[in-house]
């Protein structure tokens, strides 16, 4: 990052979030005076990581983007669509999120007070992880068919196949990093019936499965659009408007003519 700033002379940074990665090239640009411009992490993540406090001011680094207290609201939202009191297991790792995720006061359960969910901890995770039937098997100890995660593809796609071996697969997997980073989604996505993980198509408020859902609401909405119009580019001679089309059109039926007007008539010559 120094030699980016100081050798190649860059005038602004715009780092990729990651957790490990994003704090330390803020920092590095803070150091040496570089702008840098983020976004795509929670920002309790952001400015925890530098280890400072929410008041906290930097002078070079720019951080915009949601909180982890956004990401509960819009869970909590679809699992009331399932069940209003449910209970969710967590299925969060033992990193920076994970340890976040049950901060006491970023945590999940302070942003959903008075909602009436409970939260079930299903216990740590390292990442990238082999094995995750402990999870599972805590899973079905609460009695809960509900999942909120932070991890990567390759880790929910383990925990859903060990889920579904252990008992009663999950009805629904909230998992937000997943759906920020889908250029990284280097597995194949678990096989489940549609809607068993959110994957930014939630079901509808009728109960209906997305599937024929989505299709048909994006045919409906590019039909919906006007067809562009395409310009000729200006050439000499040419009107303002890019084309030698005059701007006026003939006239294709006559003008009406005027209503003729009584005369006096006239007296002969002598």
């Amino acid at each position: 990052m120094r030699g980016l700033a100081v050798e190649d002379g860059a005038h602004i940074v715009l780092p990729m979030a990651g957790t490990r990665v994003l704090p330390a090239v803020a920092d590095a640009c803070e150091e040496t005076g570089v702008p840098c411009v983020s976004t795509t992490f929670p920002w309790q993540a952001y400015v925890h990581a530098r280890g400072a406090g929410p008041a906290h001011r930097f002078r070079w680094t720019y951080h915009f983007s949601w909180g982890l207290d956004d990401i509960a609201r819009v869970f909590a939202g679809m699992w009331e669509r399932i069940a209003p009191r449910a209970t969710v297991g967590c299925l969060w790792n033992d990193d920076l999120q994970g340890r976040l995720l049950r901060h006491e006061r970023y945590d999940f359960e302070a942003a959903l007070s008075g909602r009436g969910h409970m939260l079930a901890d299903l216990g740590a995770s390292h990442e990238p992880a082999t094995d995750l039937r402990a999870q599972a098997a805590w899973l079905r100890e609460h009695g809960a068919d509900l999942v909120t995660s932070a991890s990567p593809a390759t880790d929910l796609a383990l925990f859903h196949r060990q889920a579904r071996e252990a008992g009663p697969r999950p009805r629904l997997i909230t998992c937000s990093r997943w759906l920020t980073y889908p250029h990284t989604h280097t597995t194949p996505a678990p096989t489940c019936t549609p809607n068993s993980v959110t994957r930014g198509w939630p079901r509808s408020a009728a109960g209906a499965p997305s599937t024929p859902t989505a299709p048909a609401w994006t045919a409906a909405r590019a039909s919906s659009r006007p067809a562009p119009t395409r310009r000729t580019p200006a050439r000499p001679g040419s009107s303002r408007w890019g084309s030698r089309t005059p701007c006026w059109r003939p006239r294709t039926t006559p003008w009406p003519r005027p209503p003729t007007r009584p005369t006096a008539p006239r007296s002969p010559t002598p």
